[in-house]
């Protein structure tokens, strides 16, 4: 091996191509569905198991990186449906990723390590509120640095 070669090889992949790869082959349904309702339905449909069996790094980037994974995907949908009908369209579809049961979290055992990351979860909603703040502070008093609501005396 000379001294400009390297034991490693770099592969450079662009993901977006991939994308839209997956997209054109395995979400023809969707694709149909999409052109003719796309003013009525701006929601386009995944679903995980095909992602995981069509490329499992495609899935593990989107359990891992699930914000930037949507991009790529929300794009690839509208190159590809523009390359089918010709014309880009109006309205960005909102993801939906489906079948997601290798991920799925019981509500009560969802923890920091969760943050971040593409989870399903599973539980019974019995009632929404507001999440209430454990310390509501109105102002730092500038000399004896503590807080302090306002109303109250001190």
């Amino acid at each position: 091996m000379s001294d400009d070669q390297s034991p490693y090889e770099i592969e450079v992949i662009d993901v977006g191509a991939v994308w839209n790869d997956f997209i054109r082959t395995k979400c023809k349904g969707e694709l149909t569905r999409f052109k003719i309702h796309r003013k009525n339905s701006p929601e386009f449909t995944i679903d995980y198991w095909e992602v995981v069996k069509f490329d499992d790094s495609l899935a593990e980037a989107l359990h891992h990186k699930p914000e930037r994974t949507l991009r790529y995907i929300r794009s690839s949908v509208q190159e590809v449906v523009r390359s089918l009908i010709g014309k880009s369209i109006e309205t960005i579809p909102e993801i939906r990723i489906v079948n997601l049961k290798e991920r799925e979290v019981g509500v009560r055992n969802i923890r920091s390590s969760h943050i971040g990351k593409m989870i399903s979860v599973r539980g019974i909603l019995r009632t929404v509120s507001d999440v209430k703040p454990e310390l509501e502070v109105g102002d730092v008093c500038v000399q004896g640095m503590s807080p302090y609501s306002p109303g109250r005396a001190g």
